[in-house]
């Protein structure tokens, strides 16, 4: 019995299979079988054993594909931690009370098919959804909560599940806040276990920057990345068919010397259809494995190529970027991100806009990749905030209608006057182009302040949403009313798919990342995160197809006035206007 006992300590893969069992569908039934390691279970224990090897504290973050056996495995190294270790604190994580359930589950059953001579020389309890050893270990399973949950336990094991869709379920702080609060109470020192992994779910958020820090090996980085794709696991493909080898060969020969005809021509026997044969060969797909992610594809998901690559991604940028529930096309956002950082555009930097287009030192607020030119049509849009530290930012936003570029972006923590200040600079830099602000929220201070300058030069041109009332119920673009947001979401998410225009900012493009679906149905940035960029440019890519329409020019009154009209008392020299009236008196 010691003989068994050490070797059940010593050796995980004996004690998996001798002590534990996991429930398996056998002849059309569930059965309880010996937990015996699939490939990737076996690549994540090896992982772990070189980090022990080297005294190192085990950090893992996995990127997973459905179904690939990361919880039964990690649950079962918990469980043997807090078996064989006294006086330990073991928990999981999960992000749904459904999910913190469903593992509780792996874990009790572990406990209670042990052979009985575990409750003899390590006896355990279940309590609600814990265990409890008489030597003094615990091992817990949790559904994320507050920040502040962490704060008095220090766990030993620490095991974090489907950490990308935690964010879905705060209001107050971000998955990136419980993620730290959890990490804050562990030592970082060996023997010491923080195992996270996930499906992705959309390129930005917690899960998504510290996989990618682990992957790219990011200075400071303690944790080891592994992705385990679909093509890895050997139960999905289909019966492999005479002769396919064969043609397979052929096709990659064919691929690799550009003979498009006879590619095609062999991708039509084979069943493939364009994508599928392109990835056959980039990926190294066997055709089993092809015939079994074209069958899945139509019979599970439609032919939502989308939906399978999230739940069955080949690569991690395939992952995150299929996963994203975004209204802008991922893949083409990244790729614009990736040629920017390998060929950076010229631009001039700044705090604040002076005339003449001079910059003052500072921040880079200001980021101007092109100057105006002669001749070519602007377009100036404003998504304002209230100036506030650690509150939203206020954007603006220049396009050149001419050539469809971005050309200019501002973007700051600064109050409406500044930002109304630094639009009317750059608008009158900008050929006097019409200039666009939002008036939800203080975008109605943005537009009095444009009105009523003090220099005494009110910004004449401004985008005029409606004829009737006063100016404040003139000027502006309200995102507010009905259809009107979504629109210019749409309009902007469409300019990306078609890549009809050419966008330069980092910052915009990564808030595009970013802004994705809420529970509601609504499109906005993720919690923590921000979408001033993306909404000024929305704002303006929308108004570009309507800017030729009468319903935005500026109105100009021809009529005889009456004799008590307001007008009849203003200088109308040159055509001077009244800026709290908005119109053009003659």
């Amino acid at each position: 019995m010691r003989e068994f006992w050490d070797r059940c300590k010593h050796d995980r893969r004996f004690f998996f299979e001798s002590c534990l069992r996991i429930r398996a569908i056998q002849d059309e039934h569930y059965v309880l079988k010996p937990l015996i390691l699939n490939a990737e279970q076996e690549q994540i224990l090896q992982a772990i054993e070189d980090q022990e090897a080297n005294k190192q504290p085990v950090r893992l973050i996995i990127l997973k594909s459905r179904k690939v056996g990361c919880s039964t495995l990690i649950e079962a190294l918990g469980h043997h931690y807090c078996q064989f270790n006294r006086h330990v604190n073991a928990k999981c994580i999960a992000h749904l009370k459904e999910s913190t359930r469903a593992i509780f589950d792996i874990t009790k059953r572990y406990q209670q098919n042990l052979p009985s001579l575990f409750d003899t020389a390590a006896g355990a309890t279940v309590r609600g959804h814990s265990i409890h050893w008489k030597h003094g270990s615990k091992f817990s399973i949790e559904t994320q909560g507050a920040t502040d949950a962490a704060r008095g336990q220090t766990p030993d094991f620490v095991h974090l599940s489907e950490l990308a869709l935690w964010w879905k379920r705060r209001r107050s702080s971000s998955d990136e806040d419980v993620l730290q609060a959890q990490m804050g109470s562990i030592e970082d020192v060996p023997g010491t276990y923080v195992i996270i992994e996930s499906t992705a779910h959309g390129a930005a958020g917690a899960f998504y920057n510290r996989f990618w820090s682990a992957y790219k090996d990011a200075p400071g980085n303690m944790f080891r990345a592994l992705f385990f794709g679909w093509q890895e696991h050997h139960k999905y493909r289909l019966t492999e068919q005479h002769g396919e080898k064969a043609l397979h060969s052929r096709l990659k020969k064919a691929s690799n010397r550009g003979e498009d005809d006879l590619f095609w021509e062999l991708s039509e026997q084979m069943g493939y259809d364009t994508l599928w044969a392109k990835r056959a060969v980039e990926f190294d797909l066997k055709p089993c494995q092809v015939k079994w992610a074209m069958q899945t594809l139509q019979t599970k998901f439609g032919g939502d190529i989308t939906r399978f690559d999230t739940e069955y991604p080949l690569t991690p940028q395939i992952a995150f970027t299929s996963s994203a529930s975004s209204p802008f096309d991922q893949k083409m956002v990244i790729d614009r991100i990736n040629e920017l950082k390998e060929n950076k555009p010229e631009v001039r930097r700044g705090m604040l806009l002076q005339n003449n287009l001079v910059l003052e030192p500072g921040n880079d607020d200001w980021m101007i990749w092109k100057e105006p030119q002669e001749a070519h049509s602007y377009i100036v849009s404003i998504d304002s905030a209230h100036g506030v530290e650690d509150g939203d930012f206020s954007c603006i936003q220049i396009l050149d209608r001419t050539t469809r570029e971005q050309v200019a972006e501002y973007y700051a923590r600064v109050p409406p006057d500044v930002v109304a200040k630094q639009a009317a600079i750059a608008g009158r830099a900008y050929n006097n182009a019409m200039v666009v602000p939002e008036v939800d929220g203080p975008g109605l201070a943005v537009v009095k302040e444009l009105l009523d300058l003090n220099d005494g030069n009110g910004y004449t041109n401004l985008y005029v949403r409606s004829y009737q009332g006063n100016w404040s119920q003139r000027f502006g673009f309200r995102t507010g009313s009905t259809g009107k947001r979504d629109a210019a979401i749409a309009a902007l998410a469409k300019a990306i798919r078609l890549d009809s225009w050419t966008f330069n900012s980092l910052r915009f493009l990564k808030e595009c990342q970013t802004f994705i679906e809420n529970q509601r149905g609504r499109y906005e940035a993720m919690t923590s995160e921000h979408d001033d960029a993306v909404m000024a440019m929305a704002i303006s890519i929308y108004l570009d197809s309507e800017l030729d329409d009468a319903s935005l020019s500026e109105p100009e009154v021809n009529q005889p006035l009456r004799d008590d009209a307001v007008a009849n008392f203003i200088s109308n020299e040159d055509f001077e206007r009244d800026p709290h009236l908005g119109k053009w008196w003659h």
